[in-house]
Formats: structure tokens, C-alpha cells, sequence
């Protein structure tokens, strides 16, 4: 045989692989049985043992949808913006860096 061609998993090794993954990790079972990774992750999937976890559900899974009173989103409220020229946005940049007056980082302006 080559290492291309496909060996067929026995009903007693599919009962193993199903019976170990109830208690070890994929990577676990595949060195317990010596079966490679990927037969061990089609058994199992075929199998269909394991779709219904609740645990799996509750973590991968939106909550409800809820209607609610409100059709507008929350939007904080602002404080009112502090007039230092009259332009709101020279006032919003002026007010953001907290200085009126230009300043060089070199110490040429004061």
C-alpha cells in the first residue's frame, strides 16, 4: 500500500474514537488511537453524537431579537461646546488641544 491510499476505520475504532472524544480533545484522541486528525474529525462530525450541546449552542449563538419602545439609538449627550472664536470648528480643535495661542514644539513661538 502507499501512503496515499485510504485504510477504512473499523465499527470498533469509530466506537473508541466516539467514546474517547466524550472525554479528550481531538488531539488527544488521534495520539490514543493513532489515527490521523482528520479521519478522527470526520468520524466524529458523521457520527452526528455531538450537534446538540447546549453549552455550544449558549456560547456561538445571538441572543434574541427584542423589540423595543425606542426606534432611536442611544446617543450620549454632549456638553456644550465652549465659544473661544465664534467658527465651531477652530473652536473644536482650539478647545481639543487646550491652548489659544500657536506653539512650536522647537520653542520658536510663544
Amino acid at each position: 500500500m502507499t501512503a496515499t491510499t485510504k485504510q477504512r476505520v473499523s465499527e470498533e475504532q469509530r466506537r473508541r474514537v466516539l467514546e474517547l472524544r466524550r472525554r479528550l480533545s481531538l488531539r488527544e484522541v488521534t495520539t490514543t488511537t493513532s489515527l490521523p486528525l482528520g479521519t478522527v474529525k470526520t468520524l466524529v462530525s458523521r457520527s452526528g453524537a455531538f450537534r446538540d450541546n447546549e453549552q455550544h449552542r449558549a456560547l456561538f449563538s445571538l441572543p434574541p431579537i427584542r423589540e423595543s419602545a425606542e426606534t432611536l439609538p442611544a446617543v450620549p449627550e454632549l456638553p456644550p461646546q465652549e465659544v473661544i472664536t465664534g467658527d465651531k470648528e477652530v473652536d473644536a480643535v482650539l478647545k481639543k488641544g487646550k491652548h489659544t495661542t500657536p506653539r512650536c514644539s522647537f520653542g520658536l513661538w510663544k
